[in-house]
């Protein structure tokens, strides 16, 4: 938190700061930097989840935006002033930095160095906007992280903030209810804050698993916006009949989004527009994207089903170690990582199956199998969740 606080007050000196304490056990030391940063400072008399301690902050607030910003993320220079230029624009309600890794990395095993560097909040490098009509397709990244997050105050308000009967989620939760009221939200990656590095490797697996529980909490609320893939028919037959297909087959599966995209369509978002060495460029992209869906729709979303077949299946067997060498592929071509390749993707695995776990068990308790659902569309061909 003091350097969070600190990198702040160095770059924007008379901005209004409110810290809330969600019943942390370290409230002096909290107390103690709060005051030297001349924050105004509110503590919770028992723990209540980020979404009360963000909506209590909005409360106290008097500015006409909100910027939201988790204790363990580090602003830099000039990135207030890169997001509100956005809400110049009156439909946009909302915009959101690319949130990195620390440049700093924790001691100890190579695996935690790499997990810390694979950050689940960094959404890459191209920008998109979210709407209503891209959160009912399904054909874009549908939410952004409210670890950084700057609001109109009033619209904030007039939603009702944060749903504080989601312990993870809400961010989630709160780009919907904004698309769905004709809202725009924005992320725009040339702004870069810093996520700092904390806890262990078991800290990691468990906010994995925590994340993955809320995909049914969310399903309750939303249930025609969650489910594992979305695709019309064809694609999802040709997807479904991956792990069985042979190679060719398996790469056209990889590759369909991607050559959709570059042979027969320009995307706009506000002010980019993607044409030529940008459009092969968002191409390259999306084939990423996937190779990281591919694997992450088997082998997160899946995972307990599928690998058990690999004792059997030598095709099976294949298709997974394929998944794999294309999801290295990708992690190799990204800025994402901690630059070892081998313990990068294993970082990548434990994150999957610890998400995916939590997507398991908390289906299981919430008594659905929306996570699981495999939903027909008639739109193009998406790259899976």
């Amino acid at each position: 938190m003091e350097r969070c606080l600190g990198a702040i007050r160095s770059n924007y000196p008379t901005i209004s700061l409110i810290v809330v304490d969600d019943f942390s056990p370290s409230a002096d030391a909290i107390e103690k930097v709060t005051s030297s940063n001349r924050a105004q400072h509110l503590r919770f008399e028992s723990n209540r989840g980020p979404a009360a301690a963000r909506n209590a902050g909005a409360q106290l607030a008097t500015t006409p935006l909100l910027l939201f910003i988790d204790s363990d993320v580090s602003l830099t220079a000039g990135s207030i002033e890169g997001l509100t230029k956005w809400l110049e624009t009156d439909d946009v309600v909302a915009v959101a930095p690319r949130v990195r890794a620390g440049k700093e990395r924790p001691a100890g095993r190579r695996v935690w160095r790499s997990l810390s560097a694979y950050h689940p909040l960094d959404l890459g490098p191209l920008p998109f906007v979210i709407t209503s009509e891209s959160v009912e397709s399904g054909n874009q990244t549908r939410y952004v992280p409210t670890a950084t997050l700057l609001m109109r105050r009033d619209r904030f308000v007039s939603l009702g903030g944060f749903d504080e009967t989601l312990r993870f989620g809400e961010d989630v939760d709160l780009v919907w209810k904004v698309a769905d009221q004709g809202g725009i939200v924005v992320y725009d990656p040339t702004v870069t804050t810093y996520h700092l590095p904390t806890g262990s490797l078991v800290d990691s697996v468990r906010k994995n698993f925590r994340y993955g529980t809320s995909l049914a909490a969310l399903a309750l609320r939303w249930p025609d916006r969650i489910s594992a893939v979305r695709g019309n028919r064809p694609y999802l037959a040709l997807l479904l009949a991956s792990p069985l297909l042979s190679w060719p087959g398996y790469l056209l599966v990889l590759s369909a989004p991607a050559l959709t995209f570059y042979l027969g369509t320009t995307v706009e978002s506000n002010s980019w527009t993607f044409g030529g060495k940008a459009r092969l460029a968002m191409s390259e992209q999306l084939l990423g994207q996937s190779a990281n869906g591919l694997d992450s729709f088997f082998l997160r979303t899946f995972g307990w089903l599928l690998i058990p077949l690999t004792i059997k299946s030598t095709r099976v067997r294949r298709f997974i170690l394929a998944t794999l060498l294309f999801r290295s592929y990708s992690l190799a071509k990204s800025d994402r990582g901690g630059g070892q390749l081998a313990f990068d993707l294993l970082s990548v695995l434990i994150a999957d199956t610890s998400y995916g776990t939590g997507v398991l068990w908390g289906a299981f308790c919430g008594h659905t199998i929306q996570p699981f659902r495999i939903q027909i569309q008639r739109r193009r061909s998406p790259v899976p969740q």
